[in-house]
């Protein structure tokens, strides 16, 4: 007879006064970088269809940069969950942390292919002067 292990039950754990406090204050300030990324993003589009030869440009880096934003929006609602609920602070704080890990996964690969997309200009620069 083969043994059975009984599969983890979600967890029940409330936070406390301080931490809700801690959590409170990062999820505000996450809020308020969304909104920053999605009014960035928006401009860029702005900016690319009023400069015609910006408009990919603008039109890529600011969708790029109202998706990130959205994701830090969902992560500052599910940590501002996590303070005004009661029940599902972790299964909240597990969808902030979800979510914050696929807007910096999304600016890391950014960084990167803008990173590689400099260097192969600068290497092309270089053998034509």
């Amino acid at each position: 007879m083969e043994a059975t292990t009984p599969s983890p039950q979600p967890s029940s754990h409330e936070f406390g006064p301080h931490e809700n406090q801690i959590i409170g204050t990062a999820g505000k300030w996450i809020g308020y970088w969304s909104w920053i990324a999605i009014v960035s993003g928006a401009l860029m589009i702005i900016g690319g269809i009023l400069d015609p030869e910006d408009l990919i440009a603008g039109l890529i880096m600011g969708g790029v940069y109202i998706g990130v934003g959205v994701y830090f929006r969902g992560a500052a609602s599910a940590m501002s969950d996590v303070v005004s609920t009661a029940g599902n602070d972790v299964q909240h704080l597990m969808t902030a942390l979800d979510k914050l890990s696929s807007a910096f996964k999304v600016m890391v690969l950014l960084v990167f292919i803008g990173a590689l997309m400099a260097l192969v200009a600068g290497i092309m620069l270089a053998m034509r002067g």
